[in-house]
């Protein structure tokens, strides 16, 4: 075993010893309060029982008096000495609840007490005097008494010496432990001196190795050095690859701005033919009205409708082109407004509709009013229209919080959709139902998921056939 080890497991000794008499310490604390409480109440039952007695004399001078003199007050005297005495054994049996033995020894005392009270009271009905008797009763009671005294003080005798032993064995045991952690401190100093000795030794020793190694660290260096350069290169390699990507970003961008220009070309482009379209498919309608056959009069409403769908259609297209090219103009709007006018607008325009419409009140956020209004205006719409065959439209906006972040919501009651279509849901001209069956160019949910990622945020929804779904994003942008 080497020095260490022997240091270690000898304080690992001496820390159990110096343990072992603390926890005697505390043993023998504990056993002295122990014998301090049973001292307590056993000092406290013989005080106790004394009083009983002086209760019972008392109560004996009353009756007594009351035979001799046979006056009234003086058997209301009696009664009020043996109240008095019952209220004392009932002190008592208190005191003793927690001792079987001694409470055996208490309800005793009490049934011969209450026995003498019987026998006064019995003999006072009879208005005959049976003194003997009655002083028999009384000395077994006081006998009683002694001998529960007695057992009391033998148990302060027996406790004292217990306690006396106690202390004696935890002296003894703390100047052995003592002793021996001395010995063992002094064998740990002796241990340590040779261990200094041997570790000067060794610090020699290692003097001498690292003149060695400054010279291999000279040579390292160079090394190093040269190492360096080729890292160099590299580094001015990596910074044209970077200014080669920044170049290539700035013509995506370039490229991107190309194409929304296009884009935003060709819906103004379409518009032209779209109105030449419908005016004159309106104008076969009413001039020709009365030569066309019912197939006829079908196809040319078809025409205007599909050739105003696709109005619609493009005027979206610009304002998703838009959405893309306008400055965000940052600033703090209250949303519970914003969706609280939505919601107004579209009681207006549906009367006819009961939906049941919960907003939190004083939703504040940083973002650009007019992006944002769209983004309400297409959810809440979409809630709106997706509960129209519901009699009991429930539509709600609010906010959660997961992971110190704010999360807004748009949940309803509606026809909500299969999750499995959900990678179709923000893309343009996606629609998750039919025309038909709801009315809408796909495009809606495209421009909510720009505007929410131009303000920093994302969007995601959860949805079930038939039970509702719920709409949420985020905003990430601080204040201007």
């Amino acid at each position: 075993m080497d020095s260490s080890k022997k240091l270690n497991f000898g304080f690992g000794i001496s820390l159990s010893i110096i343990f072992m008499i603390g926890v005697i310490s505390y043993l023998n604390n504990n056993f002295t309060f122990h014998v301090f409480e049973v001292l307590t109440r056993t000092q406290e039952v013989i005080k106790k029982l004394n009083d009983i007695s002086l209760s019972i004399n008392e109560s004996e001078y009353r009756i007594n008096n009351y035979i001799v003199v046979n006056q009234k007050n003086y058997l209301e005297d009696f009664y009020n000495a043996e109240k008095k005495l019952n209220i004392q054994l009932d002190e008592l049996e208190k005191v003793v609840d927690d001792n079987e033995k001694r409470k055996e020894d208490i309800l005793s005392l009490k049934k011969m007490v209450q026995s003498r009270y019987n026998f006064i009271i019995e003999s006072i009905s009879t208005n005959t005097s049976q003194s003997n008797f009655r002083g028999d009763f009384t000395q077994e009671i006081f006998k009683l008494i002694k001998d529960i005294q007695e057992k009391e003080r033998n148990l302060i005798l027996t406790s004292e010496k217990r306690s006396k032993q106690n202390s004696s064995r935890s002296i003894y045991t703390i100047i052995i432990g003592s002793l021996f952690t001395f010995v063992i401190i002094f064998i740990s100093m002796i241990i340590i001196k040779n261990e200094l000795e041997s570790r000067s030794l060794i610090e020699k020793k290692l003097r001498e190795n690292e003149i060695n190694l400054e010279n291999k660290i000279l040579e390292r260096t160079e090394k190093l050095v040269e190492s360096n350069n080729i890292l160099n290169t590299e580094i001015s390699e990596r910074k044209k690859v970077e200014q080669s990507l920044l170049f290539s970003e700035i013509q995506l961008k370039a490229n991107i701005k190309e194409l929304e220009s296009f884009s935003y070309s060709i819906s103004h482009d379409l518009r032209s033919p779209l109105r030449s379209i419908d005016g004159f498919s309106q104008a076969i309608y009413e001039d020709y009205y009365d030569l066309l056959d019912a197939d006829g009069k079908d196809y040319i409403q078809r025409i205007r409708a599909a050739t105003q769908r696709m109005g619609v259609l493009i005027d979206d297209i610009l304002n998703l082109s838009k959405i893309t090219r306008v400055d965000i103009n940052i600033k703090k709007i209250n949303l519970s407004e914003i969706a609280n006018s939505v919601i107004e607008d579209l009681k207006i325009y549906y009367p006819e509709r009961k939906v049941k419409f919960i907003t939190k009140e004083s939703i504040f956020v940083y973002g650009d009013k007019s992006l944002l209004t769209s983004v309400l205006d297409n959810l809440i719409g979409n809630a709106w229209k997706f509960t129209s065959k519901n009699e009991n439209a429930v539509i709600e906006f609010g906010t959660i919080e997961k992971e110190n972040k704010i999360i807004y919501f748009i949940s309803d009651n509606g026809v909500g959709f299969d999750m499995k279509y959900y990678d179709k849901l923000f893309g343009v001209f996606q629609r998750l139902h039919t025309f038909e069956d709801f009315k809408g160019t796909g495009i809606g949910l495209a421009s909510v998921q720009k505007i929410i990622f131009r303000h920093g945020g994302e969007v995601w929804a959860e949805s079930k056939v038939n039970k509702g779904s719920i709409f949420y994003f985020t905003i990430s942008l601080n204040k201007a």
